[in-house]
This record gives structure tokens, C-alpha cells and sequence, in this order.
């Protein structure tokens, strides 16, 4: 019998005169002993068959079983679109149906699926062998931007609007918005926070946040509304009215802001600033 318990040996020897042992006996020698699980009885019949010296395994525990750890459910893919939910025949605005995914507060992020108990073992005398106990491991407490729902202490929500960002047993909602540029790949964005733009507005593209717009780049003939200032450190490029076609969009840039409005140089725009203009 192992230090576990959870496999015991037997050594055979052959007979020097007397009786043969027999399965039987074999049997009852380990049942005297308590063991009492797990015989391998195809072994010790093959074993008393041969009658040689020889030392085999008798009878083998059954090991627990690991329960299921504590597992995060993100909840961010059911706020994406799916395209079966688009109506073929509706008139969609592609300028809607971007992949940057944005939140409000209240938001449903995530929720823990509690640890599942694994299944009890048993070793060779019989008695149950507990599997290892899991901890019910909580969010992370490099959270920001989130909240516990004070309901259900098992979803997490945004406490503001953002982008959200998984991270390791939690959800983080970013209020700076940092997109590569603004164009159909993001589609038009509107919320509640700042934005951060790396690359350029493009033309037709709409903008409206209630806090500060940065464009690296440039904006082109596109609609922006800040509650907050705009910079724009690349300029800004509209383009005149178009005048032969009444059905034609306007090319000219709008820009409305709050605060200031900074920009390395503004051509053919319509622009409302709270503060100044520089």
C-alpha cells in the first residue's frame, strides 16, 4: 500500500510444495488487508495463472476529479451588430455599422461563472479522496471605469463612457477614445468622453463627443461637435459648397466646440467655437 493509498502492490512467489495459492485466497489476503477498491482482477488472475515470482499492481484508487475554476464571461460580443440582425432591405448607413465599440453607463461588461466542485475519489481501502478545493476567484482590482452592479454582485457594468478594454478577471472602460483615424472602419462616433484620433477625419464622417477632440492628422469635409476643445495639429480641409447638384452632400468641414478650436491652418469650413479660434 502507497503513502496515498491510492494503489497497493503484491508480491507472488512460487510454491515450494503444499497448496497452490489461488484467487481466492489472493482476494481475501487483500481483503484482510482492507483493500478493498480499484482490484484489478484480470492482473492478479493472469498473475496466480503463470505462478512466477513477481511483484504487481493489485488494486489502483480512483483519483478526484478537478472541479471548473472560476471562468469570466465577457459580455462585449452581444453589443456588436451581427450581420444576420442587419435587414437586407433596410436603408443602412455603412457610416453606422463601424467595429469601434463603445459603451455607455450601465452597460452589461462581464460576469463570473462561479467555480463548479469536482467529483470525489476513492483509493484503494474504500475511502473518498476530496479534490482540490477552488477559490472563487474575484474581479480584478485593477478595475477602472466600472462598477458592481449593486443588484447582482455577479455583473460588472460601465460606470462611464468609454471604450472597454478586457484585462485579466475584469473589464476596464477607457473615457479617452483612441482610434488609428475616423472613417468607415469605425464608423461615426458619438459619446460621452474625449477622442483621440492618430490619423485623419475623413470626409462625411461624423464626430460628437461631450468632451475634447484631438486629431493628429487632419479633418476633411466631416461634421465635429465637442462639448470640450478641438486641436486639429495637421489643419483642417473642407471643400467648397457644391453648387451644380442640389442632391450632392456638402463638402465643406463643420466644426462646433465649446471650448477652443486650434488648428495648423482651416480651409473651406463652417466653425463655431465657445472660446477662441487659433
Amino acid at each position: 500500500l502507497n503513502a496515498t493509498r491510492m494503489a497497493a502492490t503484491l508480491a507472488l512467489h512460487p510454491p515450494k510444495g503444499g497448496k497452490p495459492v489461488t484467487l481466492e485466497a489472493v482476494r481475501q489476503a487483500l481483503s484482510d488487508q482492507g483493500i478493498v477498491h480499484g482490484v484489478l482482477d484480470g492482473a492478479l488472475a493472469e498473475a496466480v495463472a503463470l505462478g512466477r515470482a513477481e511483484t504487481i499492481l493489485a488494486a489502483q484508487g480512483t483519483p478526484p476529479t478537478r472541479g471548473t475554476p472560476t471562468r469570466f464571461e465577457s459580455l462585449l460580443d452581444r453589443l456588436k451588430p451581427r450581420a444576420e440582425d442587419i435587414d437586407e432591405l433596410a436603408q443602412v448607413d455603412y457610416r453606422d455599422l463601424g467595429s469601434l465599440l463603445l459603451v455607455s453607463p450601465g452597460t452589461p461588461l462581464m460576469r463570473p461563472i462561479p467555480p463548479l466542485p469536482g467529483v470525489d475519489g476513492t483509493n484503494v481501502l474504500g475511502e473518498a479522496v476530496m479534490p482540490d478545493e477552488l477559490p472563487d476567484t474575484p474581479f480584478s482590482k485593477e478595475l477602472s471605469g466600472v462598477e458592481i452592479d449593486p443588484e447582482d454582485p455577479l455583473l460588472l457594468r460601465a460606470a462611464i463612457s468609454g471604450t472597454p478594454t478586457l484585462i485579466t478577471h475584469g473589464v476596464q472602460v477607457n473615457p479617452m477614445v483612441e482610434v488609428d483615424a475616423v472613417n468607415l472602419s469605425t464608423g461615426n462616433i458619438n459619446f460621452e468622453g474625449s477622442l483621440q484620433v492618430r490619423g485623419d477625419i475623413a470626409a462625411t464622417m461624423e464626430v460628437r463627443v461631450t468632451g475634447d477632440v484631438v486629431v493628429n492628422g487632419t479633418i476633411e469635409a466631416a461634421l465635429v461637435e465637442a462639448g470640450g476643445s478641438v486641436t486639429v495639429k495637421g489643419g483642417i480641409i473642407g471643400m467648397a459648397e457644391t453648387v451644380h447638384d442640389a442632391s450632392a452632400a456638402p463638402r465643406t468641414a463643420h466644426i462646433v466646440c465649446g471650448g477652443t478650436l486650434r488648428a495648423k491652418f482651416i480651409e473651406n469650413a463652417v466653425i463655431s467655437a465657445g472660446q477662441d479660434i487659433d
